[in-house]
């Protein structure tokens, strides 16, 4: 990071002189459902077989290296998983496409 002092700094400014109600205000209603969402699928995921076997075996050790247990989340490759037989695909779908 290099110090630029002055008018050189006009980015630092910039960012620090915009809108407080601006994008940020946006960016947090927006982001919101989504924390609900990955709240409710995180229960449901206590009581989904597939899932509550892979954490067994994630925590067992014989899962493999691709899985792993992050915030009582099970993920796949980093990505949070989600069996087929979870009530939130139609949610996830949307949510995903926009619609």
């Amino acid at each position: 990071m290099e110090y630029k002092p002055g008018k050189l700094n006009a980015v630092a400014d910039d960012l620090s002189q915009r809108d407080e109600q601006g994008p940020c205000a946006a960016t947090c209603a927006i982001s919101s459902p989504e924390f609900e969402l990955f709240e409710a699928f995180k229960q449901e995921s206590f009581s989904l077989p597939v899932v509550v076997s892979k954490r067994q075996e994630i925590m067992a050790g014989t899962a493999g290296n691709d899985w792993s247990v992050v915030d009582d989340f099970v993920l796949h490759q980093g990505k949070i998983f989600v069996p087929v037989s979870s009530t939130f695909w139609p949610q996830l779908l949307e949510h995903a496409h926009g619609v």
